[in-house]
């Protein structure tokens, strides 16, 4: 009985502090981060890809299964209407048998990219790294403690953009990759 305790405790503290890295708050009692506009524009396509294939990067240096939670349609940032992100997320389905090893590697991994990398442990079992990109752009690695299974999400920095026309363009771009309708079962 005291196990459960000592396990519902872990996961317990373990959403809090996911919560509070999440929303961007710190101890500091800082507002949710709020990204700074890019100097530079950038290709929607190109940004959201570079995102995927970052994401991807980490579930194959992980391996197992996971569950793609990335977000299709772009994010506003800076000015309304102005400026766009990406974000995604990837949940890990399996449990990894050391996660200290899976922390390390992704932080080394993310260190060779040029990426500004910090470590965050609230607890023995917790394994938190952030990657701060130039561009404003962030992924962080961190796993729930009570089973070490694994997220990881990411989101990139804010560029200038027609926010609506992207939005209408992924848009677009999902509806011909979806089919219209499910074919019948009596066809």
């Amino acid at each position: 009985m005291v196990h459960k305790k000592v396990r519902v405790g872990a996961s317990v503290v373990g959403v809090l502090a996911l919560m509070l890295i999440v929303t961007g708050c710190s101890s500091e009692g800082d507002a949710v981060r709020v990204p700074e506009v890019n100097k530079s524009s950038a290709d929607p396509v190109k940004v959201k890809t570079d995102l995927w294939r970052e994401l991807d990067a980490v579930q194959e240096l992980a391996g197992g299964e996971w569950t793609k939670q990335d977000s299709r349609i772009p994010n506003q940032c800076g000015k309304p209407g102005k400026a766009f992100s990406y974000n995604g997320t990837r949940v890990m389905q399996e449990q990894v048998a050391d996660p200290k090893a899976l922390a390390d590697a992704v932080a080394k991994s993310w260190e060779e990219k040029g990426f500004t990398v910090s470590r965050q442990s609230f607890a023995e079992w917790h394994f938190g790294v952030t990657a701060h990109l130039k561009d404003g752009g962030e992924f962080y690695l961190s796993n729930d403690g009570t089973d070490h299974r694994f997220f990881v999400s990411g989101t990139t920095g804010c560029y200038p953009g027609d926010y609506l026309e992207i939005v209408k363009n992924d848009k677009k771009e999902l509806k011909e990759r979806e089919p219209l309708s499910s074919p019948s079962p009596s066809e």
